[in-house]
């Protein structure tokens, strides 16, 4: 009973206050979900999208950006490898980052880390070709759900899509999930 009150209420609050974005899962009752405000949801097109039978990636990129030249870039990435270990996910990502930095240098933060969701930051900096900073989340649902805010160097950050990275989360139930997609 608690457990519907909550997803009414959730519905409740998108519907008419948050405009929203949903991230169909691999399974069709859950799904990723994040708030963007219509104007900002304007700014952004698809830049590439691939499903394949376990896994599925959507990358946006500004409107007026190409995806060989881009300045910001949002990155959802879903997988059903979902029994892993969210801390020695971020320890091994951050592993990567740094053997493919030329000096292996990377600033890191973590923001958060919660029972089903870890959140945090990294940067490369200058005189580095691939300079950015980048907000990352991972959330454990059924699936293993990655969003990432990407910014690289020479852009400001937008405020709203940090925001809609670490406050991203799953929505479960099939009825829930094609309600939000009408709004």
């Amino acid at each position: 009973m608690e457990r519907t009150f909550r997803y009414i209420s959730i519905f409740i609050l998108f519907l008419f206050f948050l405009p929203s974005v949903v991230f169909a899962g691999i399974d069709k009752d859950e799904a990723l979900l994040f708030s963007l405000s219509k104007n900002e949801v304007a700014n952004w097109k698809i830049a590439h999208k691939q499903s394949l039978k376990n896994e599925r990636v959507q990358e946006y990129i500004p409107i007026n950006q190409t995806l060989d030249n881009w300045k910001e870039m949002l990155t959802i990435y879903v997988t059903l490898k979902k029994e892993i270990d969210l801390n020695a996910l971020k320890e091994k990502f951050v592993q990567v980052l740094k053997s493919t930095t030329p000096d292996g240098k990377i600033i890191e933060k973590l923001l958060f880390s919660r029972k089903n969701e870890i959140c945090f930051f990294w940067e490369i900096k200058s005189p580095h070709l691939e300079a950015q900073k980048v907000w990352v989340k991972f959330i454990k649902g059924k699936s293993l759900y990655n969003i990432q805010y990407a910014v690289k160097e020479g852009a400001k950050p937008r405020l709203e899509c940090i925001k809609a990275v670490k406050d991203a989360w799953i929505v479960k139930g099939e009825k829930n999930i094609s309600e939000m997609t009408k709004i």
